[in-house]
């Protein structure tokens, strides 16, 4: 289950971050409710792997460092704009985003690119060194190459 959480759990570090005492360290995390996560890995929905991934990280934490919490696919079917900030970038609240994933039920698209910007501008990436962190079981189903996107960005 260990090395199952590993492949579904994929850190994309658009920007790496120096500890420097002055500077505001931010996160967010982008989870993947896409329809897809209702698929199965050794009989368990993926959705459920990927809750349970959020939960470590969340719980482990460093309380330093603000955290967000951005999910797609979540509210409305095939439409590639479902994309929700459910958690701004703040002090970390961990019951809060978990309570928030727990009645996340997978619905619609994978918009993995076009998610992957709106946090960026939210992080105001090209003031600020910010960290985004992906949980999701694939590619985008959204025509667009989540790749490129982290490489422009």
């Amino acid at each position: 289950m260990k090395k199952t959480l590993l492949k579904l759990m994929l850190i994309l570090t658009v920007f790496t971050t120096t500890i420097v005492a002055e500077e505001k360290l931010q996160a967010v995390i982008i989870f993947d409710a896409s329809a897809s996560m209702w698929e199965q890995i050794d009989g368990v929905n993926k959705i459920t792997i990927a809750k349970e991934a959020l939960n470590k990280v969340v719980n482990e934490w460093n309380p330093n460092v603000e955290l967000g919490l951005t999910v797609y696919g979540h509210r409305k079917k095939g439409d590639c704009s479902d994309i929700e900030t459910a958690v701004p970038v703040s002090t970390v609240d961990k019951d809060k985003i978990i309570s928030i994933i727990k009645k996340i039920q997978p619905k619609g698209k994978t918009p993995i690119a076009r998610t992957l910007q709106k946090v960026a501008e939210e992080l105001k990436f090209t003031e600020e060194k910010a960290t985004i962190i992906l949980i999701s079981d694939g590619k985008d189903s959204c025509d667009a190459d989540p790749c490129a996107v982290a490489k422009n960005l």
